[in-house]
């Protein structure tokens, strides 16, 4: 009788244990997709010369960058400095965004040091694109033709996909 008495509690401590767990995962998951839309209009410049400035200047000193090295014509809805040579720039829209990224080819152009444009990116992205571009790069040493795609590296025609329960890349199963 004890003993059943055990077992069942046992039970119902393992089912609301599961539902716990379930529950986390959940809400783990919606964190995560309102930090990416937060994030979704923001775009990262890194490698460039920032001076000691407030907001409207910094502000300012964003919207002649892309408009003098990218040709575009954007107005920042919000700029925060990050480090000496790194700011955040919120953007008003999504299309702004759009533009950018697409241009983001002509800071080559640039002679005096690489300045480079990425999208913001929670903890959790910016681990999986670092060991994106890890295998990409590692790949590269191999002598390998590579490209980067979307949660994505395929290197000579070998695709390797991140795995989101894993949360690593593993190699893509052929549809053969």
């Amino acid at each position: 009788m004890k003993n059943q008495n055990f077992k069942k509690e046992n039970d119902n401590i393992k089912q609301d244990n599961k539902q716990i767990r379930e529950e986390l995962a959940e809400a783990k998951s919606k964190i995560e997709r309102l930090d990416k839309e937060r994030r979704e209009k923001n775009i990262v410049v890194s490698r460039l010369d920032i001076n000691n400035m407030d907001l409207n200047s910094l502000k300012e000193t964003m919207e002649k960058f892309i408009l003098q090295h990218m040709h575009i014509q954007i107005e920042p809805k919000k700029v925060y400095k990050l480090s000496d040579k790194m700011c955040l720039t919120e953007l008003k829209n999504l299309e702004d965004k759009a533009t950018i990224m697409k241009n983001k080819a002509k800071l080559k152009q640039i002679k005096k040091g690489k300045v480079y444009i990425n999208d913001d990116l929670s903890v959790i992205e910016r681990e999986k694109q670092k060991q994106i571009r890890r295998k990409a790069n590692k790949e590269k040493g191999n002598g390998k033709d590579v490209k980067i795609g979307y949660n994505k590296v395929i290197a000579d025609g070998v695709k390797w996909k991140w795995d989101r329960a894993k949360e690593k890349l593993e190699k893509a199963q052929s549809k053969n």
